[in-house]
């Protein structure tokens, strides 16, 4: 789900003790909005890296699992600039 900033401000649900849990993945790569400064994401993880209680944890391609040809794929795009967000679908 793409989302705004603004919307991140109302919980999906009510958190209560004891210890709530909230997990929200994402991936930055894949923003598709025009300008990724306007993702919800983005902002969002900017806001909340220094509240108390929050952890943030961004991967990178030293994290890729999957197939070694997918790991080669990401950093040859990575090497040559390209941005897999903005090629057509």
């Amino acid at each position: 789900m793409t989302t705004t900033a603004s919307r991140w401000k109302l919980p999906p649900s009510p958190l209560s003790e004891p210890a709530p849990k909230f997990i929200v993945t994402g991936d930055v790569t894949q923003i598709d909005l025009p300008r990724k400064s306007d993702s919800g994401l983005v902002r969002t993880m900017e806001i909340l890296r220094e509240v108390e209680g929050i952890g943030i944890v961004e991967f990178d391609v030293r994290d890729i699992v999957r197939h070694p040809l997918v790991k080669h794929i990401v950093e040859a795009f990575d090497k040559c600039g390209t941005d897999l967000s903005k090629v057509e679908k």
